[in-house]
């Protein structure tokens, strides 16, 4: 490799050690504004204005945008009004305008100007009376606890706080906040609070799952939105989201049950299911008592052919020696006719007996539905033998 060629590699690799942590630090920056301006908005909708507007001020610091500052001077307008700042009221105006000289038109900025139409005055008021402006009330210690689950409650260090979003006011030092909510588990939180900072602490809550035990017949099969879940009995009960779920049971030989439920966050539902035995299962029995009694048929048939033939030859052997006539020809012609059609009978009866049996076999086998039905199996006996039919949509 030339000398050049190294340095190139080597101030390319330089680049990228010095690129990669600034984009990763920016992308932390980015998420603790985008945390800030949703702590920012729970707390703005709870009426707590101004530390939505400490909040939200933390984004813009990061990302200086029209829409966060507008937010930022909605929270600064309302803290006015509620607490009478006027440190609040300069700086909901100075929002104003520079959401006015940024964005020239929209809905947004009609009320902005609306508002610096109603805040001005006061702020001209204040100052010509020669009022001294501060930068707010002292800033206090505090968190500033959000949640994205409504009715979630903390607690502070063990003693219970109430419920979210709320401005906990602490000593300076390490503490221990715990968020939960029916239905999610707890969570914990360890920050340390600095004197005069007012530090957002978002807790994302996750849900806990939902549980159903099904019980049915051994061997059935379940299944969870159509999607296998195993064969009953389940050793332990299926998880599942939260919300509707569609549960199929089904089991050879039993009409298969879709059941439509409903489970919340961390219950268990126990759902019992009842399996019927279909008609083609029901039909099978009978299926199977046709094919003994076909088969039965054909034993008969067949000691009669056996009976005719063993009269006809003693009758053929007694006449051999004393000589035939009449008579006893006709009766030996008889004797084999009869034994002709029993045996022809006994393999009419005995193929349908064996067509019918294994209809009877397909019948169970085949019975095993998960749907509505679309099949159909049939033994068919004729003259010449037996067979089987099966018809149905495909």
């Amino acid at each position: 490799m030339s000398s050049s060629m190294s340095i190139r590699v080597a101030i390319v690799l330089a680049l990228g050690l010095l690129v990669a942590p600034a984009a990763a630090r920016a992308d932390d920056a980015r998420a603790a504004a985008e945390r800030a301006f949703r702590t920012g908005e729970r707390l703005f909708n709870a009426g707590e204005f101004a530390d939505a507007a400490g909040a939200f001020e933390t984004a813009l610091k990061t990302m200086p945008v029209p829409a966060i500052e507008f937010s930022t001077a909605q929270a600064h307008r309302l803290a006015w009004v509620k607490q009478g700042n006027a440190a609040s009221l300069r700086r909901a105006v100075e929002l104003y305008r520079a959401y006015v000289a940024e964005v020239k038109k929209g809905q947004r900025v009609a009320d902005a100007t609306a508002a610096l139409a109603a805040l001005e005055p006061d702020l001209k008021a204040i100052e010509a009376r020669g009022g001294v402006i501060t930068g707010g009330p002292p800033r206090t210690t505090a968190f500033l606890v959000t949640s994205q689950i409504e009715g979630a409650t903390a607690t502070l260090d063990g003693a219970s706080a109430g419920a979210l979003p709320l401005v906990l006011e602490v000593k300076p030092g390490a503490h221990a906040v715990v968020v939960e909510a029916p239905g999610y588990e707890p969570k914990t939180v360890n920050a340390t609070a600095l004197d005069g900072e007012r530090l957002p602490i978002e807790v994302e809550l996750v849900a806990k799952p939902a549980m159903i035990a099904i019980k049915a017949e051994a061997g059935a099969e379940v299944s969870v939105d159509g999607r296998a879940a195993g064969t009953l009995p389940l050793a332990h009960p299926i998880t599942v989201p939260a919300g509707r779920h569609f549960i199929a049971v089904s089991r050879r030989g039993r009409s298969p049950v879709g059941r439509d439920v409903e489970v919340e966050r961390g219950a268990t539902l126990e759902l019992a299911v009842p399996l019927r035995s279909t008609s083609q299962r029901r039909a099978v029995k009978w299926v199977l008592v046709g094919g003994g009694v076909l088969a039965l048929g054909a034993g008969a048939a067949a000691l009669v052919a056996s009976q005719r033939d063993s009269d006809a030859a003693e009758l053929r052997a007694r006449t051999a020696t004393t000589g035939i006539d009449l008579t006893a020809a006709s009766r030996y012609d008889e004797l084999r006719a009869q034994r002709d059609d029993a045996r022809t009978l006994t393999w009419v009866l005995g193929g349908a007996s064996i067509a019918t049996v294994v209809a009877g076999g397909l019948m169970y086998w085949l019975d095993h539905e998960r749907t509505a039905p679309s099949t159909w199996i049939a033994p068919v006996a004729t003259s010449g033998g037996g067979s089987v039919t099966v018809g149905g949509q495909f």
